[in-house]
């Protein structure tokens, strides 16, 4: 983690604008400092940088600690496409969760009874969450599901795995026998096209692993994420039943609350490394991206919405307040003259027709 770090803030520069970040999140505990691992479809020869596990960045000397361990500073990959997507409208809790258990013949046999009680035991007490299972692990059945009633996040637990000659990511789900098929991404996609589905959960191996000799884009992840699917939590590495079940609770019920996904993350993260003093399993799930500010559901009761009404709330005062001189550092002058983001807050630009934070359509 501390090689990564010093990989990265080698340059003084950099290094410098990160503390000068540092100062403010210390003086603003509103505010915090996201890490965007950029992956660029123009640039695919550097998909083989995603395959570091980024998520053990360590800082040696500020804040001598794992920088994802602090809720103010999450590390995100970034899927850098130029469309603009917003989040998805949930107009009243609960957030139904889909889940898919694949233990086909012939591969290391899953408890699916387990897996069903420890999930339920885990949201039985958050009325904010509903789960549902698939009660077959095949396309179809997913397709049917999605079909008949609104889903807001899909979850699949069960085996995963990378095909180096094609350089396509795999989830291994079940044909109508119980025989296990591999369906690669693009595949998979389809089935969410059309649907509510805002967030993946792949808790299976390898389902992070992109390559950098084929196309980075045949991965799972990236596939799901250009069939404009906003965010996928994917492992990079096996994971225990026992750490999987404390980050997808406490990952939900942030969720259910509010949090952007990088902060509920963090909070899973924060979870696993508490509930154990002898395991890095914190850093196993990698969040990738697509929403600039982390809002995956804009949830319309307002006591859930507390990271947008803060925004909203720094342009009202800055409106309000005459001898206010400046805001982010904009003169007053210059700020009367600017256009807000009805839905987020944010500087609008002048010749978008889309907020580049929350995607939003402007109406000039």
């Amino acid at each position: 983690g501390s090689s990564l770090f010093n990989a990265i803030f080698r340059d003084p520069n950099i290094k410098e604008l990160y503390l000068r970040n540092l100062s403010k999140i210390q003086e603003h505990p509103h505010l915090g400092l996201r890490f965007k691992f950029c992956i660029n479809p123009e640039y695919p020869a550097l998909a083989n940088l995603m395959n570091l596990p980024w998520e053990y960045l360590h800082d040696p000397i500020e804040k001598r600690d794992f920088l994802n361990l602090f809720e103010t500073l999450p590390i995100v990959r970034f899927l850098d496409l130029k469309r603009p997507i917003g989040p998805i409208r949930v107009e009243n809790l609960p957030l139904r969760i889909l889940v898919m258990i694949s233990s086909p013949a012939g591969y290391p046999a899953l408890d699916v009874s387990e897996e069903k009680r420890l999930l339920r035991e885990a949201f039985s007490t958050h009325s904010e969450i509903e789960v549902d299972f698939l009660k077959k692990a095949t396309l179809l059945e997913l397709k049917d599901r999605l079909t008949d009633r609104d889903y807001h996040i899909f979850h699949y637990i069960g085996h995963g795995g990378f095909e180096k000659q094609t350089g396509k990511g795999v989830l291994v789900l079940e044909d109508e026998e119980g025989n296990g098929i591999f369906v690669a991404g693009e595949k998979l996609k389809r089935v969410f096209r059309g649907s509510s589905i805002g967030i993946v959960f792949l808790n299976a191996c390898e389902t992070a692993r992109m390559s950098a000799e084929k196309d980075p884009f045949a991965s799972i992840v990236s596939s799901l994420m250009i069939e404009n699917i906003l965010a996928v939590v994917a492992m990079q590495y096996p994971i225990s039943d026992k750490s999987a079940i404390v980050f997808s609770k406490k990952f939900y019920t942030a969720l259910a609350k509010g949090k952007p996904i990088d902060q509920a993350v963090t909070q899973g993260r924060l979870a696993i490394d508490l509930s154990s003093f002898d395991t890095l399993e914190w850093g196993i799930p990698v969040l990738f991206l697509r929403s600039e500010d982390g809002v995956v559901f804009d949830i319309k009761d307002e006591e859930k919405r507390p990271f947008r009404q803060q925004r909203q709330s720094i342009k009202t005062t800055t409106e309000e307040t005459e001898d206010q001189t400046s805001h982010r550092g904009i003169p007053q002058e210059e700020l009367l003259t600017m256009l807000f983001c009805k839905n987020c807050g944010e500087k609008l630009l002048p010749e978008g027709k889309y907020c580049r934070k929350c995607g939003t359509q402007v109406n000039l």
